[in-house]
């Protein structure tokens, strides 16, 4: 079996283990029935079609898998089965809103073994003597930023103890059905990168109107495409790119909650 196939396995085997039936009008059925399909046939697989969708899989893959040790893989299992799992679709989806709280999660626990955990506002980021808890919103359209964010402070605020970071993810107000073109993968990783601190920045006088006192401390700004590239051998590549914006004026705890985040994060975490 390919290793499309075999993955694409192995997200069904994770659904059947739970008892949790995938409906075939699913974007998760579709996404693992169609790289089933893929898999198994013999002819060429190298259409712009085919390729984004093994890159949908692998994508929906490692964010998916670490649930096999999570005691409530269920719940986040059930959630991944509304709405469609096609990042390209630009249309408001609990699944992938879900699978940006398990890209966060998966992601910290790259970062820092065991530092991220599942849990309210939407991830926890527990280091030594300091929590930070991270509310993850997916932004649709520019026009429902302050509204998004409201609800990320109230979310943080009724269920955070300790400090508190929105992370939005940006991918959604990005050319619906293109991939982002780039000479190279460095070229594609500084575009990405700019339109998160393009978005930050657009959005400041928001945060510093939301986030006032030290218990919010930032906002993090997360871009992920499919880039095209021209010069590159690998032609095609998921890849993502971060970028944190900590709030004015916090006091000296706050500060150093920001200074710790950012050394886990690197001044910006990018992965293709």
């Amino acid at each position: 079996m390919s290793e499309l196939g075999r993955r694409a396995s192995e997200i069904r085997e994770l659904y059947e283990g739970e008892g949790i039936r995938l409906h075939s009008q699913s974007g998760m059925a579709e996404l693992i029935n169609g790289a089933m399909e893929l898999a198994s046939n013999s002819g060429p697989h190298g259409t712009e079609g085919n390729i984004y969708l093994g890159l949908h899989l692998d994508r929906v893959y490692k964010a998916v898998v670490p649930l096999k040790q999570h005691p409530n893989r269920s719940e986040y299992l059930k959630k991944l089965r509304a709405g469609n799992l096609r990042f390209l679709n630009r249309t408001p989806s609990k699944a992938r809103d879900c699978l940006f709280e398990l890209e966060i999660w998966r992601s910290i626990n790259d970062l820092r073994k065991n530092a991220g955990s599942l849990s309210e506002p939407d991830v926890v980021l527990d280091l030594p003597s300091l929590k930070i808890g991270i509310a993850c919103k997916k932004i649709y359209s520019t026009h429902n930023v302050e509204k998004t964010l409201s609800n990320a402070v109230k979310q943080i605020r009724s269920n955070c103890q300790g400090f508190g970071v929105v992370a939005f993810s940006i991918e959604d107000i990005f050319p619906e059905g293109k991939a982002v073109g780039a000479k190279t993968f460095d070229g594609a990783s500084d575009f990405l990168s700019r339109q998160c601190q393009n978005f930050l920045a657009e959005h400041e006088k928001l945060f510093i109107k939301y986030f006032k006192g030290s218990d919010i401390v930032g906002a993090l700004a997360v871009a992920s495409s499919i880039v095209e590239t021209t010069q590159e051998r690998l032609r095609y590549s998921n890849m993502q790119q971060w970028f944190l914006w900590s709030a004015p004026e916090l006091n000296k705890n706050a500060q150093i909650s920001v200074i710790h985040f950012r050394n886990l994060l690197g001044k910006n975490a990018s992965e293709k």
